[in-house]
C-alpha cells in the first residue's frame, strides 16, 4: 500500500490509481481511480466499482455548509454497510471518507474513529471525499473526488471519469 509493486498487472486484475502531491503553488491534490486492466469487468467487478464510485458521489451529493463532518462519517458508515462493503487495506490504514485539502491533507478528518466531534463542513472548504470497498474473492477499489463546498452543495475540481 505505502509503496508501489514491480509485478505488472494483467488483464482482467482490478487496479487503482491515486495522483496526490502539490498540483497548484503548493495546494495538494489527490483524485483517485480503480479500475479494471483492459475495460472488461466481471459483472462482480463491474458492481464492486460502480458500488465505490457510487459511494463517493452519495457522500459528495450530502454536504452542506454547517453540516457536522461526524455526521457525513456516520452516512459513510451506513453505506458500507448496506453495500455489503468489507474493509480493504486502504480502508484500515485509513478509517476515513475523506480530509480537507489545502497546503497538505488538512483537518477535517471525515471518520468516526479519527474526526473531532466538533468539525462542520464550512463554504469554501476544500476537501477530498474518498472511498473503500472490498468483496471477498473480487478484490477492492478505491476512488477519490476532490471539491469546493459552497453555498449550495459542491463544485468539483476532478474533472476525470469515475468509471471507465
Amino acid at each position: 500500500l505505502p509503496g508501489y509493486s514491480t509485478k505488472e498487472p494483467k488483464q482482467g486484475d482490478l487496479a487503482r490509481a491515486f495522483v496526490y502531491g502539490p498540483m497548484f503553488e503548493g495546494y495538494y491534490n489527490d483524485p483517485g481511480r480503480s479500475f479494471v486492466v483492459g475495460g472488461k469487468p466481471s459483472s462482480a467487478q463491474r458492481e464492486l466499482l460502480e458500488s465505490g464510485a457510487s459511494l463517493c458521489d452519495r457522500l459528495l451529493d450530502a454536504i452542506r455548509p454547517g453540516m457536522p463532518v461526524a455526521e457525513l462519517a456516520r452516512m459513510g458508515d451506513r453505506l458500507v454497510a448496506e453495500l455489503g462493503g468489507e474493509k480493504d487495506q486502504a480502508a484500515e490504514k485509513f478509517p476515513i471518507y475523506g480530509h480537507g485539502l489545502g497546503l497538505f491533507f488538512e483537518k477535517p478528518y471525515i471518520s468516526t474513529v479519527m474526526g473531532d466531534p466538533e468539525d462542520v463542513f464550512l463554504e469554501n472548504m476544500v476537501v477530498g471525499i474518498e472511498t473503500f470497498v472490498a468483496r471477498k474473492g473480487i478484490g477492492s477499489a478505491g476512488f477519490e473526488q476532490n471539491a469546493i463546498i459552497t453555498k449550495d452543495g459542491v463544485e468539483l475540481v476532478t474533472t476525470t471519469p469515475m468509471l471507465w
